[in-house]
């Protein structure tokens, strides 16, 4: 399988937003351009959980889903099946525990994808452990972070499931190309660069070496 992208939103996405919705456009405009110039399958609404407020989420939806679904996207919502649901995404993003992965399963059905973040802070036996659980719960895709690119070699070698490197720099992306992630999902310092769109090329470009 060829390795292909993931973008998410920038933490303070939900937070920074005027209230007109001006800020949401002006970063669906920085999206879209970064989206033209790479392979990118999806795309995570980050929620921190469950903690940014309804309405932010809901506004967030409705300004950046319809647009990337047009463009060949995949919208996902970090940790709210409920609203996914209502609100006509692809799916969630959710960690990586056995409970949560079958829970919302169950709740979204077969069709909609279901992805399982392993934290940041397991090592070794830990995040291999949570991404196999996980697996077995009907997780689409398991996402480790970038740095442990063992546990994705081991992964990608081993595993059916497809495999995901989480907030991976840009400047990584032939490395872990290496490991046989199947999907590299670039960290959301990207949107502070000056030019996000030109990053998405280069790692791209990468990829496709």
């Amino acid at each position: 399988m060829r390795c292909r992208l993931i973008l998410s939103s920038p933490p303070d996405l939900l937070q920074e937003d005027a209230g007109d919705g001006s800020d949401l456009q002006g970063f669906l405009r920085r999206l879209l351009a970064a989206v033209a110039r790479g392979d990118v399958a999806a795309f995570v609404l980050r929620t921190e959980g469950a903690a940014a407020p309804d309405a932010a989420v809901r506004a967030a939806v409705t300004a950046l889903c319809g647009p990337l679904q047009e463009a060949g996207v995949a919208f996902l919502v970090e940790g709210r099946a409920d609203l996914a649901v209502e609100l006509g995404c692809d799916g969630v993003q959710v960690p990586a525990n056995r409970t949560t992965v079958k829970a919302v399963r169950r709740a979204l059905g077969a069709d909609a994808i279901v992805g399982a973040l392993c934290a940041a802070t397991a090592e070794g036996e830990g995040l291999r452990h949570a991404a196999m659980e996980a697996g077995e719960a009907e997780a689409d895709y398991v996402a480790f972070p970038a740095s442990a690119t063992e546990a994705l070699a081991w992964w990608a070698e081993l595993m059916e499931v497809p495999c995901v490197a989480w907030d991976a720099d840009p400047a990584d992306a032939a490395a872990l190309v290496e490991t046989g992630a199947e999907f590299i999902a670039l960290a959301p310092a990207l949107w502070q660069a000056a030019d996000p769109a030109a990053l998405v090329a280069g790692v791209q470009a990468a990829i496709d070496a």
